[in-house]
């Protein structure tokens, strides 16, 4: 009797969709850890710069968060997943310019 391969799934998911609940669950830690408790950065004003620093960083991860939860939902990467991975980049990038600049 040949030997059978093991599926690659956990319970009845499939693996693709083991790997987009492990990023959607990492990234909504995340999210959760900045929004509760802080990334650290000092304040740096008032203002959207100010709002920047005190929510950017979050504001990314959460927005990674909903595409990972959306792709895991759907089975694949759909588009609206991809458009939200934008924002998040973006978000990002601009935390970072309003921390650097």
């Amino acid at each position: 009797m040949p030997h059978e391969p093991e599926p690659a799934t956990r319970g009845d998911l499939p693996a693709h969709r083991v790997r987009w609940l492990a990023g959607a669950l990492v990234a909504t830690t995340v999210a959760v850890v900045l929004t509760v408790v802080g990334d650290g950065v000092p304040p740096v004003g008032t203002g959207t710069w100010g709002s920047l620093v005190d929510a950017g960083h979050a504001a990314a991860w959460g927005a990674l968060a909903v595409a990972a939860w959306i792709a895991t939902a759907r089975g694949r990467w759909v588009g609206v997943c991809s458009v939200l991975a934008a924002l998040a980049l973006g978000l990002y990038l601009l935390f970072v310019g309003a921390v650097v600049l």
